[in-house]
């Protein structure tokens, strides 16, 4: 059943006839894009579906390929399109896709997801998500909810986008970038025609093909509006499709203005009635190929026609138009909140713009397009100069909030700080004392931690006033996780402590969870482990049955860090898996980022260096201003850049302790600065290690942790200086401390840290020992501590042993231990919902692992990659 007929004739790639009207039509050099999206279709039969991504520039012919596909299937269609228009409408395509599978598109957003998959699990289908250029960041989560799915339902997802904007597009980077390593996704490139291709579209027309190949290039676009004009003369799409333009009445003219605000497809009769029913300008655009007939709408043949007539239009004469089909829409039912404001607000009518781009951004919040949202509420402090003091300070506190959301923390500080001077003018304390909350936590989201520190205290001060508020146990729990960071550890938990009280005296589900895992990790870094999991749990739970995204995904973050620091490493890991497919499933990227580089620190800790750089390397390209997102990620790319004795660790750690420092935070400032010590000591630099190390004693007003006293006296102990092992240490940071460097190895060893094992036989200096610390280092590839060992072993008369190597190292493919594991299950016909929970990841973790070993096997298909593992002797262990 085909529900709806995509946008036919949108890139017109065909052969004509017959000028000028269109007799026989044919696409030209596309056989073999078709036969790819014919296989990938086959894919369905077997229950596994594709997420094919044709992209070319616009123009290219990508629609009118889909077109031709689809015309040719025999299955259920469902086809929906992105909004070229202003703002995008959030979930747009999706909702067009929803009411054609019979889904209730007014469901919750997660609700509607899963009721579409639900749909498409009952019968196979081709689901069409047409101009990905231009999706919201509700409809690129859907996509991302349905490619990771893929494997289990009979569906075959064709996105259609302009490749041509990946360059100037970051969004648009990112989106693609992130769905081609889905393991179901295929791209299919669309390329311009070819000289004889651009020949057989001429012929007849009695035009030099030649000279039209020069000009268009090969647009298929450009080729079809240059025949239709009758010339080759018109040097850019724009003036052919002026040249066109022009040969219409003015009442034509007119009615084209007015097409050019609607978008490329719409309903016909809101055209007739913002025209004043202008019947012979409608049939002029019609007759002339202007726009173009799609069963009840109208539309353009293609987006730069429209998009060139719309640049043309004077800007009061813009504004008169956007106002009639305003005056239009307001009249009818079910118009999406979002076309009113966009043209409310290219109307220049500053009441109606502001009221609708209000409502809009707070749909656009609801449904997790906060890109969106933060372009609505931008719109409507252009109409809001005029309105009173609160609503403008309660417009900048919105946009603050979604400009965290999507890491835009620069503006979202600046919008902060204009809600906090606002809420000042108004002298309604609460919410300045809430003000001074929100500009707290972006500005440690930037690492500005003693900004931060200071308006979370000045919050506390102003909310103590009022007595027990949900706005004072948010402060204070606020408050107690910067001191606790920078000052006073028992002056911490004495807020940590009230705000609790606070919390579940007023009910308050938020500030009881943030300040249970502000509690947790207190207790943690003190001795106090189970204590503290326990109370990070509790947090968890909390956070979960109330909804609260973020602080689920904060309290997932510590619960793995600690349970990894604690060397609980399956727990750990399960915790990552669970709250990275949570973090997902909700839109929430900061706590993906801050979970990712968790994993990250895992994996370096038990040597999984190649995964733990391409976790850390990840983090570094979703993260964008928030600062505190990158440092465990650029520590992790130093320490092991560092180990493997690459030419920039240097500098990659430099950055790192630049940001680190800014925080003020011990916590971010030690694992760095214990990097260059190691660094240093490899180097047999001991004025080095001292001055690296003393980047911590300078803090030492500040906590600082038993785990970072316990490494600071490993280090002097390493020098000789022979101090005590605090009490609490870690047994093996003990056992180093003092002296015992056999039973540290085997401690290490049990803990499941191979490097560090390697680093304490080196210290046992006995042949044995330093044999098998150099066998350890060259397995992980690290060069400098391997080197140490070969010399002392050479000092003492002994062999060096040769070592292993690199192709038996990386295996014949270049696979990662982890990716061999994951090739492994894809042989054996996991999906890789199975493989995730077989290996305690998430499955956009596995996602990750299946895209890199195709990559890397130079294979399209999991199939293809079961027959390479097969053939490379991979496929057992």
């Amino acid at each position: 059943m085909r529900a709806r007929s995509p946008h036919i004739g949108r890139d017109p790639l065909t052969a004509v006839v017959a000028l000028p009207t269109v007799a026989v039509m044919h696409l030209i050099e596309r056989e073999s894009e078709l036969a790819t999206l014919s296989t990938y279709l086959e894919d369905i039969r077997t229950g596994s579906g594709t997420l094919a991504l044709v992209g070319g520039e616009a123009g290219a012919g990508k629609s009118a390929l889909v077109s031709a596909f689809l015309d040719e299937v025999a299955v259920r269609i469902a086809a929906g399109s992105c909004d070229g228009l202003s703002t995008p409408r959030p979930l747009g395509p999706v909702i067009e896709i929803a009411a054609q599978l019979e889904v209730d598109s007014s469901l919750p957003r997660d609700e509607l997801f899963a009721a579409i998959l639900l749909a498409l699990e009952q019968q196979s289908t081709v689901v069409l998500v047409e101009d990905l250029h231009w999706a919201d960041d509700a409809t690129a989560d859907f996509l991302f909810y349905a490619g990771r799915r893929l494997d289990r339902i009979p569906a075959m997802v064709v996105a259609t986008y302009r490749d041509d904007e990946i360059s100037s597009n970051a969004a648009l980077t990112r989106l693609v970038g992130e769905l081609s390593r889905l393991s179901a996704a295929r791209r299919v490139p669309v390329v311009p025609l070819t000289r004889s291709g651009v020949a057989t579209m001429v012929a007849g027309s009695g035009l030099d093909a030649e000279e039209v190949f020069r000009q268009t290039s090969g647009n298929a676009f450009f080729v079809t509006e240059v025949l239709a004009a009758g010339s080759s003369r018109p040097a850019t799409v724009r003036d052919v499709v002026l040249a066109r333009a022009a040969r219409l009445s003015s009442s034509g003219r007119r009615v084209l203005d007015l097409a050019s605000q609607l978008g490329i497809r719409f309903d016909a009769d809101v055209l007739v009635e913002a025209s004043d029913t202008d019947a012979d300008g409608i049939d002029d655009c019609i007759g002339s190929g202007m726009l173009m007939t799609f069963g009840e709408e109208l539309g353009f043949r293609h987006e730069l026609s429209r998009a060139t007539i719309a640049y043309e239009i004077p800007p009061i004469r813009r504004a008169a138009v956007n106002r009639a089909i305003l005056r239009t829409l307001e009249h009818r039912r079910d118009v999406d909140v979002a076309r009113l404001a966009s043209h409310a607000a290219a109307a220049n009518e500053g009441e109606s713009a502001f009221r609708y781009s209000l409502e809009a951004g707070r749909r656009a919040s609801d449904l997790g397009s906060h890109r969106e949202s933060a372009h609505h509420y931008r719109t409507a402090l252009r109409f809001a100069s005029a309105r009173p003091a609160n609503e403008r300070a309660a417009l900048f506190e919105a946009l603050a909030e979604q400009c965290m959301v999507i890491d835009q923390m620069d503006e979202a500080l600046e919008a902060a700080e204009e809600s906090l001077r606002l809420w000042n003018e108004v002298d309604d304390q609460i919410r300045i004392g809430a003000a001074h909350i929100t500009v707290d936590h972006i500005a440690w989201n930037l690492g500005q931690g003693n900004l931060a520190y200071q308006h979370a205290l000045q919050a506390v001060e102003i909310l103590e006033r009022h007595g027990p508020t949900i706005e004072l146990a948010r402060a204070l729990a606020s408050a107690g996780a910067s001191e606790m960071e920078l000052a006073d550890r028992h002056q911490a938990l004495a807020m940590l402590r009230r705000a609790l009280d606070i919390a579940q005296a007023v009910e308050d589900a938020n500030a009881e969870s943030d300040a249970l895992n502000t509690l947790g990790c207190s207790l943690a870094t003190e001795g106090q482990v189970d204590d503290g999991l326990a109370s990070i749990e509790q947090a968890l739970d909390i956070a979960l049955a109330h909804g609260l995204g973020h602080l689920a995904g904060r309290a997932y973050a510590n619960l793995a860090t600690f349970l990894a620091d604690n060397h609980r490493f399956d727990r750990s890991d399960a915790v990552i898996a669970e709250g990275l497919q949570y973090t997902d499933d909700h839109d929430l990227l900061l706590r993906s980022v801050c979970l990712s580089g968790v994993l990250a620190e895992s994996e370096m800790k038990r040597g999984q260096w190649d995964d733990a750089m391409a976790d850390a390397l990840g983090v570094l390209e979703q993260t964008g201003t928030m600062t505190v997102g990158r440092i465990p990620a650029l520590t992790v790319i130093g320490t092991i850049k560092m180990r493997r004795g690459e030419a920039d660790a240097n500098a990659v750690l430099r950055e790192a302790l630049r940001l680190a420092e800014a925080t003020g935070e011990v916590q971010r400032i030690a694992p760095v600065a214990f990097a260059l010590a190691e660094q240093a000591w490899l180097h047999g630099d001991r004025d080095g290690v001292r001055k690296s190390i003393q980047a911590i004693l300078d803090r030492i007003e500040a906590p600082i942790t038993r785990q970072d006293r316990s490494q600071l006296a490993s280090w002097a102990a390493r020098l000789g200086d022979g101090p005590n092992a605090p009490a609490g240490a870690a047994p093996e940071l003990a056992l180093q401390i003092d002296g015992r460097w056999q039973e540290a190895a085997d401690a290490w060893r049990t803990a499941g840290r191979p490097y560090e094992q390697a680093l304490a036989l080196v210290e046992v200096g006995s042949p044995t020992a330093l044999a098998e610390a150099f066998d350890i280092l060259d397995r992980l590839g690290a060069r400098p501590a391997a080197t140490l060992a070969a010399e002392r072993l050479r000092s003492l008369g002994e062999r060096v042993p040769r070592g292993v190597r690199a192709s038996t190292r990386a295996n014949p493919a270049g696979l990662t231990s982890r990716e061999v594991e994951v090739l492994r299950l894809v042989a054996n016909g996991l999906t890789n919902g199975e493989i995730a929970a077989q290996l305690f990841v998430s499955d956009r973790t596995v996602e990750h692992h299946v895209s890199r070993v195709l990559g890397k096997l130079g294979v399209t298909s999991r199939r293809d990659a079961a027959r390479a593992a097969r053939e490379l002797d991979l496929a057992t262990p």
